[in-house]
């Protein structure tokens, strides 16, 4: 099934020409002591590009993992974007990690150019942190090259329970953090669980006049019925079967068949300024140059589809991904390099959306209960992001472009092949790894 493209446009997303909001659900995978499975698809997660990330650094095979995970996805036009991060910043104490996000974007980017694909747009998805949130949105968008900047910034949040408002559940307060961001921003996981069956009441708020010229719509956490119970249906077996619908299903379809989106064009507005290092809540020079990879040259990465007639073993390339620094600056990402698949799946003829791309995952979010089951995670960012898949129902016995069919080796990259492994089906399931935004 062909969709078309959505595209950045100013603060908003455009399809068609037209405005798009996502109405979205996360698609959780289903655990499992072996592979996760696809209860849609029914086939097993074999991709995994992002095992070796935990306390690894910005470094070629990193990188080389996040590429695979691009060149699996690049070919399909109902691919939205993807995140290079989701919540690795979990505090002030770790906010130190923001360089190696906006580098990540930035090389994601050039890799994506080199390819000759598609401009596709990279983003990061951050909590609800009113500390740091907004100065973190600001610097990842901010210095006036958008080679070097996110092309969007999503959020996770769930402060709306029950029966509420803009100011109760602090939506007034959220939107004033992100309004004056020059990118389109969504909820990239929503929907309280501290009333069951849950309401959604926030949906009419997202999408009505006070807030959806800031903000390009919801995902809704999450599909399948898990231990956390914020499924909007339920499955009786391991496998492929007909799922049953919950209570939050209905009450989630109601709101929506009833929410008009909004289809004035998106604002354009001025780039923010960087943030200054104020204090230890944000330390962050905006000034500094961004880390690089030794050895990574884009000008040596051939488009999709070229005949390799050069050694793809050599690992002696001198420039840099920047000629700001002269030198490879190599910190830790930490556990918090995650790359992760996500997705907004359909919700039968509820969701005739773009299904949404997420990527870096890590472990999947531990629910707590409590009204702000917010990630919680170590410095180390070892825990608290999510353990999830993207699998979109209609690429899920798709044969992989011809052109990309060998990507996954990127015998174009200098050095060892990635840690990535083979596709099955053409689905890409994610199991603590990168995540991708798909319409």
């Amino acid at each position: 099934m062909s969709l078309p493209v959505v595209s950045v446009a100013g603060n908003g997303l455009l399809s068609k020409g037209k405005r798009f909001q996502i109405k979205g659900v996360v698609y959780g995978r289903r655990s499992s002591r072996s592979t996760p499975i696809d209860v849609l698809a029914g086939s097993r997660a074999r991709m995994d590009v992002s095992s070796n990330i935990a306390n690894s650094t910005w470094q070629m095979n990193v990188f080389k993992q996040y590429a695979a995970v691009l060149d699996s996805m690049a070919g399909y036009n109902n691919l939205l974007g993807l995140l290079v991060g989701d919540e690795i910043i979990s505090g002030y104490t770790s906010v130190d990690l923001a360089p190696y996000l906006k580098a990540a974007a930035r090389d994601m980017k050039a890799y994506t150019a080199a390819r000759q694909y598609r401009p596709i747009p990279i983003g990061y998805a951050t909590s609800a942190e009113y500390t740091y949130m907004q100065a973190l949105g600001e610097y990842l968008v901010c210095g006036g090259n958008s080679d070097n900047a996110v092309d969007f910034y999503s959020v996770n949040d769930y402060q709306w329970c029950g029966n509420s408002s803009i100011k109760e559940s602090g939506y007034d307060t959220l939107t004033s953090k992100v309004e004056g961001l020059s990118v389109p921003t969504f909820f990239s996981e929503d929907g309280c669980d501290e009333v069951s069956p849950r309401l959604f009441g926030d949906q009419p708020a997202i999408f009505g006049s006070n807030m959806s010229s800031i903000w390009s719509g919801a995902i809704i956490d999450e599909w399948r019925q898990e231990t956390g119970n914020y499924g909007l249906v339920s499955y009786t077996t391991s496998g492929v079967s007909t799922p049953t619908t919950l209570a939050d299903y209905n009450a989630l379809k109601s709101q929506w068949s009833s929410i008009s989106t909004n289809t004035e064009p998106p604002s354009t507005l001025s780039t923010p300024s960087c943030p200054a290092s104020i204090n230890s809540y944000w330390p962050i020079d905006p000034s500094a140059a961004l880390p690089t990879i030794a050895g990574l040259d884009f000008a040596t990465i051939k488009a999709a589809g070229a005949t390799d007639t050069t050694d793809s073993t050599r690992t002696s390339i001198s420039t840099s991904t920047s000629t700001s620094s002269s030198h490879s600056t190599e910190s830790s990402l930490s556990s918090g390099a995650k790359a992760g698949i996500g997705i907004g799946v359909a919700l039968g003829v509820v969701l005739s959306i773009s299904f949404l791309f997420l990527l870096f995952w890590h472990r999947r979010k531990i629910r707590q209960g409590s009204k702000l089951p917010l990630m919680t995670q170590t410095p180390e960012l070892a825990a608290g992001s999510l353990n999830r898949i993207a699998p979109p129902a209609e690429l899920a016995h798709t044969t992989p472009l011809a052109e990309l069919a060998q990507t996954n080796s990127l015998n174009e990259l200098p050095g060892s092949s990635p840690r990535a492994q083979e596709l099955d089906t053409g689905v890409v399931h994610k199991a603590d790894k990168p995540k991708p935004i798909i319409k």
